[in-house]
């Protein structure tokens, strides 16, 4: 099972937790779990004034032996930035 947890806190909020957002994802072979501002494609969506993030930002994706891969996606790139295993 993978969790993410993101927290968000505004500036008249500082030392506040104002946010917390949570997303799972089974240890299955093909699981995806998306984080980024694209709502209808990401499980964990950040803030839509966080424009730092792409679209698509990141990327988890469980492979045939239950480990887990994370792609920093290049937004618009057809090739990911960075892949750590």
């Amino acid at each position: 099972m993978l969790e993410l947890t993101m927290a968000s806190v505004s500036g008249t909020e500082a030392g506040a937790t104002a946010g917390m957002l949570m997303a799972d994802a089974p240890s299955e072979a093909g699981a995806v779990l998306r984080v980024g501002r694209d709502r209808s494609v990401c499980r964990l969506a950040t803030p839509e004034d966080w424009l730092f993030v792409s679209r698509v930002h990141l990327e988890f994706r469980c492979g045939p032996a239950g480990t887990w891969q994370v792609t920093w996606v290049r937004g618009s790139q057809p090739d990911p930035s960075s892949e750590v295993r």
